[in-house]
C-alpha cells in the first residue's frame, strides 16, 4: 500500500550536517506520511436504545505527533471520548437515546495533513406494551 506524503520545506535555519563549514542557510525537504485510520462501523441493523457502544479511532499509519478527535454530525465531540494512548482515542456512548443517531467522524491530524472516517449510527427507539 502506498501512502500520500505531503512535502514541506525550511529555509531558515544553518544546517551543519549538510556543510558543517558553511553558515549559509540550507534547504531541507522533509517527506511526511499522512495519517490513516483503522476503519470502524457501527451495526447496520441499528442499536437498541438504552445500550451502550463503544468505538476505537485507531492511527495505523502515519507520521506522528497525531491530533486525534471526534465529531457527530460535523459537531466536535467535547465529551464522551478517551485517549488511550498516542493513535487511539476510544468514543464511548452510554444510555443511548434517539438523538445519539448520527455520523460519526474521527478526524486523525499531523503535519501532514488530515484523514477522516465516518461512519452512522441509528438508534432504534424501545417500544414498551401496555397490557
Amino acid at each position: 500500500m502506498v501512502l500520500p506524503y505531503f512535502i514541506t520545506s525550511f529555509s531558515s535555519f544553518p544546517h551543519p550536517q549538510i556543510n558543517p563549514f558553511s553558515s549559509s542557510l540550507s534547504t531541507i525537504s522533509l517527506f511526511l506520511a499522512l495519517p490513516e485510520i483503522e476503519p470502524f462501523s457501527f451495526n447496520d441493523n441499528g442499536v437498541n436504545g438504552g445500550t451502550s457502544v463503544r468505538v476505537l479511532c485507531t492511527i495505523i499509519a502515519g507520521d506522528q505527533p497525531v491530533n486525534i478527535k471526534w465529531m457527530k454530525n460535523g459537531e466536535p465531540i467535547l465529551r464522551r471520548s478517551q485517549k488511550i494512548d498516542e493513535t487511539t482515542v476510544i468514543l464511548s456512548l452510554r444510555q443511548l437515546q434517539l438523538e445519539d443517531t448520527g455520523n460519526y467522524t474521527c478526524v486523525a491530524q499531523n503535519q501532514a495533513g488530515s484523514a477522516v472516517h465516518s461512519a452512522a449510527l441509528r438508534v432504534k427507539g424501545t417500544v414498551f406494551v401496555i397490557t
